[in-house]
């Protein structure tokens, strides 16, 4: 196995040389997976193959190469210790009075139906519930922009709805290791469907390409604080645009997705829910104050994060998130998605499994750069209906 990921990356990197420029498709740059020096999490020897530790516990994640998957512990039990004192979660956004049900074929356009069929807020701008950020006070426009912030940048998507005045939600979308964000924003495709929702897209900039997730990825990892330049990503909007702060939310692919579950962990007062993409959790403890709404994806066929390992790792979110019922599965063509309900704070954990899918974004119109596509599930309107249905509680 470890032979087959060296060959990989001595491939790309002989392919990178003669494509170091960024260009449009069907260069692995414009595929938002980054083209040059290599392939996503290929080069961290603890990307390939991931998990919990041998202890089983859910706060706690191998920092060193783990076994192979054929002879990784088994989990054991991941009851999340218990916090003293109350807790305070992530409040469900009430729906409106009259929801119709939305009936949509179960394709690469539509979202995961059951989420949709339970019926989310019809205006997701609009709520008296609404954190209004400093930006408030002034006007706001649509902006297409990359901002520098100190020796970091991101790129700035805000739609067209800034304009009504009203706060709108945010999300930060990291990219994956070796990748940047404009690779991420071209190859997810947010941004169209921010404009569709209104929601402002912010697409951070790694250090070295990397984020710290704790033992991934690259020069970043245990070393550069992204946690803190998150706050400032969503700091630095919030002055100039009119955002609901109760209404942050993070994704993000591989390291990327890595680094959502990291917020999750360590930020729980800034985001309200995460959607990881092909990622886990890579922090050798995690005790957040509140429930955090989790949604992640995950395929079958990932050669670089391994599935074996990453899916039991994501489930332990239901443990640490004390869901009492569950999982129920719901299934999407030859995909499905394990739900848990009545957890702490009034939260829920979804952990979706793509049948056959390698290391790629689900739903993607460009496809996957390492291994098969799977169109059961877009995780664009995924997350988006999901994002919706929760906020994180007033300060």
């Amino acid at each position: 196995m470890q032979r087959c990921v060296v060959v990989l990356v001595g491939l790309f990197g002989i392919w990178a040389l003669g494509c170091a420029e960024e260009q449009k498709s069907p260069s692995m740059d414009s595929l938002g997976l980054g083209a040059s020096p290599g392939p996503p999490d290929v080069g961290d020897p603890d990307v390939a193959a991931e998990g919990p530790g041998a202890s089983g516990d859910a706060n706690a994640v191998s920092e060193e190469p783990p076994m192979p998957a054929e002879t990784e512990p088994p989990m054991g039990d991941a009851k999340r210790p218990r916090q003293a004192g109350p807790r305070v979660g992530a409040r469900p956004i009430d729906a409106p009075d009259v929801v119709e049900a939305v009936d949509e074929p179960a394709d690469a356009g539509a979202g995961i139906p059951a989420l949709a069929d339970a019926g989310v807020p019809q205006d997701a701008t609009t709520t008296e519930e609404a954190e209004p950020s400093e930006g408030c006070s002034g006007s706001s426009s649509a902006v297409d922009e990359t901002v520098d912030l100190a020796n970091r940048s991101f790129i700035l998507h805000v739609p067209a709805a800034a304009e009504s005045g009203e706060p709108l939600p945010l999300v930060l979308n990291f990219h994956g290791y070796t990748s940047s964000p404009s690779s991420q924003r071209d190859y997810t495709e947010m941004n169209a469907l921010a404009d569709e929702e209104g929601f402002v897209v912010a697409y951070p900039e790694g250090l070295s390409r990397s984020f710290n997730a704790g033992s991934c990825c690259g020069n970043s990892a245990g070393s550069v604080d992204d946690v803190s330049f998150a706050r400032d990503i969503v700091a630095h909007i919030g002055q100039r645009t009119c955002l609901d702060l109760g209404r942050v939310y993070s994704t993000g692919i591989s390291n990327g997705g890595m680094m959502s579950f990291r917020l999750a962990c360590e930020a729980s007062d800034l985001v309200a829910a995460v959607a990881p993409v092909v990622g886990s959790t890579r922090l050798s403890s995690c005790e957040p104050p509140r429930g955090v709404p989790i949604i992640s994806f995950n395929g079958t066929d990932d050669s670089l994060v391994n599935y074996a390992q990453a899916n039991p790792n994501n489930e332990q979110w239901a443990e640490r998130n004390g869901c009492s019922a569950g999982p129920a599965t719901e299934s999407y063509g030859s995909s499905s998605c394990k739900v848990w309900t009545e957890c702490d704070d009034g939260v829920e954990v979804q952990v979706c499994t793509l049948q056959g899918m390698g290391h790629c974004w689900p739903g993607a119109p460009s496809g996957c750069p390492y291994g098969s596509a799977n169109d059961d599930i877009n995780a664009n309107r995924a997350m988006w209906e999901f994002f919706s249905r929760f906020r994180k509680p007033a300060p």
